[in-house]
């Protein structure tokens, strides 16, 4: 057998020392057998920094601590540029994976080489319980971008497994507004490279809590 090709999960990480080692928990806990975890930690004022180069200590992944904030499109960005291997994912330092997540969007894209990006259903847990089922973009380029702004494409596909030889050398543009929708320019410059693709279960759970983006 073939080995499988290596997953970079990038997590993006600020003031996250409520959350983050559950999320990394989820990450490890993949059962996709070939996965480089990163997290990218943006100066923080709590004890993110020290938790997560504990956890380094004790577990397979790598820490990056940035000596000053650059915000989270940019600390996105710099675990999209950390990715050497054929498919990565950037997973916010808040949510949480299912154990097949990364199996089954890896699948998807195997099947698929006109797609760029698979994600899953999604449920929210925490201040909302909420099941979001994320946009397919099929087609052609122009069919595809036609959609997505037809529909209102929502941010999902900003967590999703990314094939980056489709992908290229693009990155989350850094021209919202206090980086809003910023994930939702990201999907569309991934539906211009690719076909979107969506794994009909709810294998990602997204915390929602007062320090949400989404409450900000």
């Amino acid at each position: 057998m073939q080995p499988k090709p290596e997953v970079t999960i990038g997590i993006p990480a600020y003031n996250a020392g409520a959350f983050l080692e559950r999320t990394i928990r989820s990450a490890l806990d993949q059962t996709w057998s070939s996965i480089r975890i990163v997290v990218s930690v943006d100066h923080s004022d709590d004890n993110t920094a020290e938790l997560a180069l504990a956890m380094a200590s004790k577990w397979d992944l790598e820490v990056r601590v940035l000596p000053t904030r650059i915000g989270w499109v940019a600390n996105s960005n710099a675990v999209l540029r950390a990715a050497t291997s054929p498919y990565m994912m950037i997973l916010p330092h808040d949510d949480l994976l299912l154990p097949t997540y990364v199996a089954k969007c890896v699948a998807a894209l195997q099947e698929n080489r006109e797609a760029v990006v698979a994600c899953t259903d999604l449920s929210t847990f925490g201040q909302a319980e909420i099941t979001v089922h994320p946009m397919e973009l099929r087609g052609s380029q122009i069919e595809r971008v036609e959609r997505m702004v037809r529909d209102c494409f929502a941010g999902v596909a900003y967590r999703g497994v990314i094939d980056r030889a489709r992908l290229g050398h693009r990155l989350i543009p850094d021209i919202a507004v206090d980086d809003f929708a910023a994930d939702t320019l990201w999907g569309a410059r991934m539906c211009v490279a690719g076909e979107v693709l969506r794994v009909p279960e709810v294998l990602y759970r997204k915390l929602l809590h007062g320090k949400s983006a989404h409450y900000q």
